[in-house]
């Protein structure tokens, strides 16, 4: 039996814990010994132990950058990799597939996998910061033995690089197609209970994401206030932005049409309380919301950014704006909202792509292909 070391910076929820977590619970565990490695956060570990599953701590490994705690995890990783000899390690996120990579090597782990969830450098940064990240993801890339690379958009974003051309392989995150969603007035009814908030005659905007400036809200909340129809937006989430987005929603006065809900458990769940659900994102690489708003039957209106567009082709199974356009953002919302039959429509198409596509067992075949080479 060989075994599966997953390795991933922080223990909390977001897209990269998901696949680490899904293919931690459903590999075959008559072929492989797993066991999770993770840093600060305690959802994922939650989770994963409730599964049965051996979950070691490095609490040292942040997401924020300090040279003693750096140097403190490389050693705790270095022995950890010593003492577990793990056959295969699949590293996730930046700053783990960095460290993880290099001690692998060090180590002498026969087969060392890394998972781009998304690149820094598509992020809003300085052009030296851009280079500089960009130099550190083909330099991990280089030290493992091949790259997983969620969507086709992200591989354009590394493959011309030198000796990427054996490194790279390509597959979608995946979706169990048997996910449960309340109904749209369990939905409702929960996401709106204590709050004097009216739907009648309204259409519900929804988002589930981090506040994050990554996610655009900044960008699509102003557009609203010329948005004609009448609605209501709804945010799952919560992070470092939430004071500037609600101070944004206080100056554009869209305090009774925009709503931060926080953060909500199983938060996908709901989707179906949305007659549009939104993606604004200003970068993205595939997410599973995206995947989750699909398999709900959502009509999905989405950022043209990263993968996104390998799923939703525009006014065809969802609509795509520009993120930096506010008439385009105004023009799609209102388009959106003023017309069911649509929103009927792209719902069904996008729910049978998702189907057909993205499910989590042609996921994991592919994934344990690359365990097996």
């Amino acid at each position: 039996m060989k075994k599966i070391l997953y390795c991933i910076t922080k223990g909390n929820f977001g897209g990269a814990q998901r696949y680490a977590y899904d293919l931690a619970i459903n590999i075959n565990k008559k072929d492989y010994e797993v066991v999770v490695l993770c840093g600060e956060g305690e959802t994922l570990p939650k989770k994963l132990e409730e599964a049965d599953i051996r979950v070691i701590r490095l609490k040292s490994m942040q997401r924020d950058i300090s040279v003693f705690k750096e140097l403190k995890s490389f050693v705790e990783l270095y022995k950890i990799f010593k003492q577990e000899k793990p056959d295969v390690i699949h590293l996730n996120s930046s700053k783990m597939g960095g460290s993880g990579a290099f001690i692998g090597r060090l180590v002498g782990v026969k087969n060392i996998i890394f998972t781009a969830h998304g690149f820094a450098f598509n992020e809003d940064r300085s052009f030296i910061s851009k280079k500089i990240l960009l130099a550190f993801h083909w330099l991990t890339i280089l030290l493992t033995h091949k790259t997983i690379i969620v969507s086709d958009k992200t591989m354009k974003d590394i493959d011309y690089l030198p000796f990427m051309k054996n490194k790279l392989v390509k597959i979608y995150n995946g979706i169990d197609t048997g996910l449960d969603f309340y109904n749209k007035e369990e939905a409702i009814r929960f996401l709106l209970k204590d709050k004097n908030i009216s739907t009648v005659g309204k259409t519900i905007l929804l988002s589930i994401g981090e506040l994050h400036k990554n996610k655009g809200y900044d960008l699509f909340i102003p557009s609203l206030k010329k948005v004609e129809k009448d609605f209501i937006y709804l945010i799952i989430g919560e992070g470092e932005e939430r004071n500037n987005i609600a101070m944004l929603i206080k100056d554009n006065d869209l305090r009774d049409k925009v709503f931060l809900l926080g953060r909500i458990e199983n938060a996908y769940k709901y989707i179906k309380a949305s007659d549009v659900f939104v993606l604004p994102s200003r970068t993205e690489a595939f997410p599973y919301v995206l995947l989750e708003s699909g398999l709900a039957g959502a009509c999905v209106l989405a950022s043209n950014v990263g993968g996104i567009g390998e799923v939703i082709k525009d006014d065809y199974n969802g609509v795509l704006f520009d993120v930096n356009s506010e008439g385009n953002i105004v023009h799609k919302v209102n388009m959106l909202i003023g017309s069911g039959e649509m929103r009927e429509q792209f719902g069904k198409l996008v729910q049978e792509k998702v189907v057909k596509e993205f499910g989590l067992d042609r996921m994991l075949e592919r994934t344990r292909d690359v365990y097996r080479k």
